[in-house]
């Protein structure tokens, strides 16, 4: 892929990437102890290596993001995962809903999803989160 004046003028001014996760409780994909889960999104904020939860777009690349907003909220039983960052890894907020999943359902513990966050190591991931309830919402220029 050719890179033009235009597109990196355009990489260059990008702040943030906004994308939310959908999900209900009625699928089964998240039976869980909403307390759990919901706290627990709040390790994901500020500055670190995601290397367990994805890989970088451009191979070899750097797997450090910051990310700004990391937070639970629900509705009826609508659960809704909201993450803001200034670049996702490629699987990246699937990998991370699909192990907070797994702490609110009790199949792993806090101090274990601390240690695959710290980890740097994509085999320590849990199972990604399935890819419909996915959605990027919105993209930040300065």
């Amino acid at each position: 892929m050719r890179i033009t004046p235009l597109l990196t003028d355009i990489i260059h001014h990008l702040l943030h990437l906004r994308c939310i996760y959908k999900s209900t409780l009625q699928t089964g994909h998240f039976t869980v102890v909403r307390d759990q889960h919901i706290s627990f999104a709040d390790q994901l904020l500020g500055t670190h290596d995601f290397a367990t939860f994805g890989t970088d777009p451009d191979e070899g690349g750097s797997t450090v993001r910051t990310v700004s907003v990391a937070h639970w909220s629900s509705r009826g039983p609508e659960l809704t995962f909201d993450i803001q960052a200034e670049a996702f890894l490629y699987r990246m907020v699937r990998s991370i809903v699909g192990a907070l999943k797994q702490v609110g359902a009790g199949e792993m513990t806090p101090a274990e999803f601390e240690r695959v966050l710290h980890a740097r190591d994509r085999s320590q991931c849990p199972p990604l989160a399935p890819a419909h309830g996915l959605c990027l919402m919105e993209v930040l220029y300065s």
